[in-house]
């Protein structure tokens, strides 16, 4: 039966079946699915006995388009108040929807009148809302709302326009590509925490002729002026970056004396990224992103200063993002796209105890977290999700999904033209000592030897032929040999120890292809395999040669092949698969094998290892693992895989929609707004959402953990100030330590090092008790000014003191927050 379809219980779903060669009906209905068979397929499975039944296959799943109703515009905007399919970013405001409805018409029939000669209409105003809405109080916050209104109702606030575009630009998608669900009705976004606590008198939003009045008729001209003297440093420049620096330029900051826009970014501008990085151009193509980012800001808004930096964040920007640099910053905005980089600032932030915004997107999903220094949990304390990782085994031999097979070939590209050149690189510089005195076991030295006689053979011809040769080999190893040993070992009837069928379920059983060098896709994967290995090896490529494969192919002995090496000891499953792995090579063997390979010898041309990814075209590269993933995919029955999805995965492209993108970066500017106007944490929001489903949900930042001893009280943000007129003695800093908290140091670590402990020879605490705190740090930590792990968190040396401290007699273990300080002048290095 080549197709047939099931379909769930409930009926939203259904089911192809794809390649099956029978169906168990039992296991079918166990899952609470119902067959959808024509009369044909009826009458032949009613003809199927048990004993016929085979299991196994392949399900495609389909969803099924649904058909939704919603009002006219007309009539929806007509009632709007009382329209019950309405739904917010914040859950908490629902109950205030009907009444934003209503502000929201307001806004829309304001007459030109200046507001602060329409006191009389305002009274008339909230006199109307009491009436709509009489559980309303006729003072509070929901009279403020009325107030905002009708005074800043007319006004724009940029994040807020971003916020609203991006969702309205994805709901038109979805119009156009009838994909994903709509929104249902009516959205609404209240985002009132962004104001000023204090009402913003009419006065005060009055326009100056600059391009700041919209954005004061809303926020007012004080905090408009509070935010072109605040200074940020936005922490990546690729998509969201753009889009952060784009909106805090035209919100104003850094618009007036002491405020700046701060970037760095140290990646380049490529082809790619001008689909979603709207400040970048062709002509920024090869230059720094933060460099070409800075300008195309100062080209659209003159007044902005803004100041670029090219370094990395980590370990290795700490001279350039140092005491001075971050002592001078209102806030931090991230927009960087792996954990590591975010982690490290988030340290950064602790440490100076500034707040940060840290925004990410994922296809159409998208985060922001609020990060308020002393008053918030801090990003670390959120565990991210750990980036799946595919099991050797299966990558090896039981894949079932494109990502398995464009995996594996990626790996092959990287082992055939990247690791195989340098292991002959290194034989040609060590000779056999490089594989006798090896590292690697008797096995692996084995098929080392036989990689090295390969490519020595291939350098001494110098011919392009042998590289054409070796493409057909590796063809027939890959996806016939190895194919065919793997079913020897594994055949179609075994069972595992519980007597269930092996292959199955994700097992997929594979099928050998036969050579075939009219086939389109086997050609190209061996003129790729050819290319590559030739510019590795640095042998001219011969292109008229290419089309004479068949004659090539006549030449090969075929012998060779039979003993493929599959090594099967890896696999993990419920079978016995020890028996059949490689036996212990002794190292007689491996030295007698040594003496075929040739001495060592002038190479033709310059090796050249190629890594994916690395120097030289990039096209080649995917055009290989294209090539590679989709005739692996032939064997095991996986649908192909287009350039796109080979690249995505390949890589490691993270998706990006500019939906998804304007979405957060406007959510994460609000926040930076309410940062730098210092509000309390209830005002701040952590906000998730994806445009898909759509799906949006927001809530307050949960406070940090607290720990305490005795009266002490710390949290992440706590710091020991421990201050001197001079850099302090091991022995002086441990007193001090006992006389603030009344805990004894039974032990200090600074790194792998063991500053100081109880049980340490007399003689070396001795000496150690009279050393500085900062010569232990070098002497013994062996820390310098570059690195970051010692005991004490010095600023430029950020020492980290780990203390197991005691409480009088007691065996007590207390965790206490980092050393800020042991000196009042501790800024300046250790001189060694």
């Amino acid at each position: 039966v080549k197709e047939l379809t099931w379909r769930h219980a409930d009926g939203h779903m259904e089911h192809p079946i794809c390649a099956v060669g029978g169906l168990e009906v039992s296991a079918v209905m166990a899952h609470s699915l119902e067959l959808l068979l024509s009369d044909e397929q009826k009458d032949l499975l009613s003809s199927v006995t048990e004993d016929k039944l085979f299991t196994g296959g392949i399900v495609k799943q389909v969803k099924n388009m649904e058909t939704g109703s919603h009002l006219p515009l007309s009539e929806g905007c007509a009632d709007r108040i009382r329209v019950q399919k309405s739904s917010s970013l914040d859950s908490t405001k629902l109950p205030d929807v009907p009444l934003i409805h209503y502000l929201l018409d307001l806004c829309a029939q304001r007459n030109d009148k200046s507001r602060h000669e329409d006191f009389v209409s305002l009274k008339a105003i909230q006199h109307i809302v009491l009436t709509k809405f009489p559980t309303l109080q006729s003072s509070g916050e929901h009279m403020r709302l009325v107030l905002e209104a009708y005074y800043g109702g007319a006004g724009i606030l940029p994040p807020l326009t971003s916020v609203m575009g991006g969702l309205v630009g994805q709901e038109v998608l979805k119009g156009i590509c009838r994909k994903y669900r709509p929104l249902d009705q009516w959205l609404v976004f209240d985002c009132r925490e962004v104001l000023p606590e204090l009402h913003v008198e009419p006065f005060n939003r009055l326009p100056r002729g600059t391009r700041f009045d919209s954005q004061a008729a809303v926020l007012g001209w004080g905090l408009t002026t509070l935010l072109r003297s605040r200074k940020l440093f936005v922490a990546g420049a690729g998509a969201i970056g753009c889009e952060l620096l784009k909106l805090y330029a035209q919100i104003g900051v850094g618009t007036i004396e002491n405020g700046a826009l701060l970037v760095t970014d140290y990646d380049v501008v490529e082809m790619h990224n001008l689909s979603s990085q709207f400040l970048f151009t062709e002509g920024d193509i090869g230059k720094k992103k933060s460099r070409a980012a800075a300008h195309a800001l100062v080209r659209r808004f003159e007044d902005v200063n803004v100041m670029p930096y090219e370094e990395k964040i980590g370990l290795s920007s700490e001279e350039a993002f140092n005491d001075e640099f971050f002592d001078s910053l209102n806030g931090i905005s991230n927009g960087l796209d792996n954990v590591e980089a975010r982690l490290h600032v988030d340290q950064k932030c602790i440490y100076y105890r500034k707040s940060f915004v840290d925004a990410g997107t994922y296809g159409m999903k998208g985060h922001v977290q609020a990060v308020v220094a002393d008053l918030s949990e801090n990003y670390a304390n959120l565990s991210d999700a750990q980036e799946p990782s595919i099991p050797l085994c299966t990558l090896k031999y039981f894949p079932h999904s494109h990502e398995h097979t464009i995996q594996w070939a990626k790996n092959a590209f990287d082992n055939f033209f990247g690791v195989e050149v340098d292991e002959l690189s290194a034989y040609i510089e060590k000779g056999r000592a490089f594989v006798v005195e090896g590292s690697r076991t008797g096995a692996s030295k084995l098929s080392l030897i036989k990689t090295l006689r390969v490519n020595l053979s291939i350098i001494a011809s110098a011919s392009y032929s042998d590289c054409l040769r070796w493409g057909i080999v590796t063809f027939l190893r890959l996806f016939q040999a190895n194919i065919a040993a793997l079913l020897r070992r594994f055949p179609r009837n075994m069972v595992t120890s519980s007597g269930a069928p092996f292959w199955g379920g994700p097992k997929r059983r594979p099928s050998p292809l036969l050579l075939d060098l009219d086939n389109s896709e086997q050609r190209r994967f061996v003129i790729l395999a050819a290319r590559l290995r030739a510019r590795s090896l640095g042998i001219h490529v011969n292109h008229s040669i290419e089309n004479d494969l068949s004659s090539l192919a006549g030449s090969i002995d075929m012998e060779l092949l039979n003993d493929s090496d599959v090594e099967l000891g890896g696999i993990q499953g419920e079978v016995d698969i020890g028996r059949g792995s490689q036996a212990e090579v002794s190292e007689e063997t491996i030295i007698e094998e040594c003496r075929t390979l040739p001495d060592t010898r002038p190479v033709c041309g310059q090796l050249l290892p190629i890594f994916f990814g690395g120097e030289g075209k990039k096209e080649v590269h995917i055009d290989f693992v294209m090539a590679a993933a989709n005739l692996r995919g032939k064997c095991y029955e996986i649908e192909a895989s287009d350039r796109y999805t080979v690249q995505s995965v390949a890589e490691k492209i993270t998706p990006a929609l500019v939906t998804s993108t304007s979405v957060v970066s406007g959510l994460a500017v609000l926040e930076m707004i309410k940062v730098l106007q210092e509000k309390k944490l209830e005002f701040h929001r952590n906000s998730y959402f994806n445009l898909a489903l759509p799906f949006f949900t927001s809530s307050m930042p949960s406070p940090p953990v607290s720990r305490y001893h005795g009266d002490h009280k710390w949290t992440v943000w706590s710091n020991i100030q421990i201050n001197g007129d001079k850099d302090l003695t091991l022995r002086e800093f441990l007193d001090a330590f006992k006389s603030k908290f009344g805990l004894s140091v039974s032990m200090i670590s600074c790194g792998v090092s063991m500053v100081y402990s109880l049980f340490a020879p007399k003689r070396r605490i001795s000496e150690r008790l009279r050393m500085t705190m900062t010569r232990i740090a070098v002497e013994v930590g062996q820390v310098d000014g570059g690195e970051l792990e010692m005991c004490v968190n010095c600023r430029n040396h950020m020492f980290c003191l780990m203390f197991r401290c005691s409480e009088g007699w007691k065996s007590e273990v207390v965790s206490v927050p980092a050393i800020f300080s042991i000196r009042s002048v501790c800024r300046r290095r250790y001189d060694r």
